[in-house]
């Protein structure tokens, strides 16, 4: 091998592995960058908070009201009273939340990981009322 092939090869192997670091760095920095952006929600709107508390809220009256329909104990138009209580309760007014959910539905991405926040408080609330049946069955069986 010649000394010009050789400095070739020898200065290409020493700086590949440099240059694959500083490429790799640049695309981890680049995609953590535009994975870690927390949506910037304006001040008329709910924040991400606000929303997810309110959010879980009016599904559990969803449920509430499912249960009802099927029962046939509740009537219809009686369903907008229970959001109307639920807007009251959280200070919003049906014009702020309305505004909020077309803002958030610009931002499908933050809205899908709201929703996950919304689905995960559920799944938790649910757990501990199960929990609690759970505790109260066994409570009942022993007392036989």
């Amino acid at each position: 091998m010649t000394k010009g092939k050789y400095f070739n090869t020898h200065v290409r192997m020493k700086i590949l592995p440099q240059i694959a670091f500083i490429i790799i760095l640049a695309f981890s920095l680049l995609a953590s960058s535009c994975g870690n952006k927390k949506l910037k929600v304006p001040n008329e709107y709910l924040n991400q908070d606000e929303l997810v508390s309110l959010l879980v809220d009016i599904h559990l009256v969803d449920g509430i009201l499912n249960r009802e329909r099927t029962t046939r104990q509740i009537k219809e138009d009686s369903a907008y009273n229970y959001y109307a209580a639920i807007l009251k309760e959280h200070q919003i007014s049906r014009s702020v939340f309305d505004s909020t959910i077309h803002f958030y539905s610009q931002h499908p991405d933050d809205f899908a990981e709201l929703y996950d926040d919304v689905l995960k408080k559920l799944s938790i609330m649910e757990g501990e009322r199960r929990e609690i049946i759970d505790q109260e069955k066994t409570d009942d069986y022993e007392e036989e």
